[in-house]
């Protein structure tokens, strides 16, 4: 019974000696980031037609540090990727990625629901969407 006293007493104190400040701390997805890791490629399509079948795996890796990658194997072997950062809204459900380029930041906001993302863009006057989910 002791030791829950003390450790409620060690807690108090460390906040106190450290200088913590309740108000600036953040929340516990924000400290922990759940949402990170791995997610696959499950859906994908180009104009209105399937395009997963042309490639061997498509993965977006959410990195803790806020950094993220996006990699791809085609059928034939090729890869290829983008990496940049992203924005994880978990109130709002969306995450945004950015990457930067010489000029100017390019950003993409996607849905996030139910741990999947979900993300459509206009790519060469065609639609693109695409559904990731971790394995």
């Amino acid at each position: 019974m002791i030791f829950p006293v003390v450790l409620l007493c060690a807690v108090v104190l460390c906040g106190c000696l450290c200088g913590c400040d309740a108000r600036e701390m953040t929340s516990l997805p924000d400290i922990s980031k759940p949402y990170a890791g791995t997610y696959e490629c499950t859906e994908l399509t180009l104009g209105g037609e399937d395009a997963l079948g042309r490639f061997d795996y498509v993965r977006l890796e959410l990195k803790g540090d806020e950094t993220f990658a996006l990699s791809y194997r085609t059928a034939e072997g090729n890869e290829g990727g983008v990496d940049g950062e992203y924005k994880m809204d978990l109130e709002r459900g969306e995450v945004t990625l950015s990457k930067k380029t010489l000029l100017r930041t390019v950003s993409y906001v996607f849905a996030v629901e139910k741990g999947e993302i979900f993300g459509e863009m206009n790519m060469s006057g065609e639609l693109l969407h695409a559904r990731f989910a971790m394995p």
